[in-house]
């Protein structure tokens, strides 16, 4: 079984409100204010970069050596759409990948979403901007998958020092 390598959202506090609220970048649910795209950071919070695998390599040199790194999908950069895929380093080190007032969410988090009652009806793209841009394994020569199909988001909340537990929704049921 591989290791899939995701991208996520990122979740700052919010006032209370128990009920969905969609605005530019951001939506409100269950008082938790969650972004509506994508993080696509190059940098720490602290500003120090974090390292780009533009080959199967630098990817594997990267797990090896338990760094940090993200990758554009099949290592396009000329791609139109810049959406980044994080391995599980870069979202677990201490220097903390999301933006200062946000953070990764927590399995807590995400499962406030799943079992919100006002949004099991509610088709997932329609709350964020959901690229379905598929993901990247853990083994770097192993490749990408899912590209149109599945969008996957981290969570904070670690298996191990290795795996961290994900969330995904498929372009076919639109649900988390």
């Amino acid at each position: 079984l591989s290791i899939m390598l995701l991208p996520y959202l990122s979740i700052a506090q919010s006032q209370s409100i128990d009920a969905a609220e969609k605005n530019d970048n951001t939506i409100k649910i269950e008082g938790t204010n969650w972004a509506s795209e994508n993080l696509k950071v190059s940098h720490y919070r602290n500003g120090d970069t974090i390292f780009q695998a533009s080959s199967d390599e630098e990817w594997d040199k990267c797990k090896d050596e338990k760094k940090g790194c993200w990758c554009f999908y099949n290592n396009d950069s000329t791609s139109l759409k810049k959406d980044k895929l994080y391995n599980w380093y870069a979202v677990n080190d201490k220097r903390q990948l999301a933006p200062v007032n946000t953070r990764i969410p927590s399995n807590k988090d995400w499962n406030s979403i799943v079992d919100f009652p006002n949004l099991s009806n509610t088709p997932i793209d329609s709350l964020f901007n959901i690229t379905y841009i598929g993901g990247r394994y853990y083994e770097g020569g192993l490749g990408f998958y899912g590209k149109k199909y599945f969008e996957f988001w981290w969570s904070s909340d670690s298996l191990d020092e290795e795996n961290a537990s994900i969330y995904y929704s498929h372009s076919a049921s639109n649900k988390i």
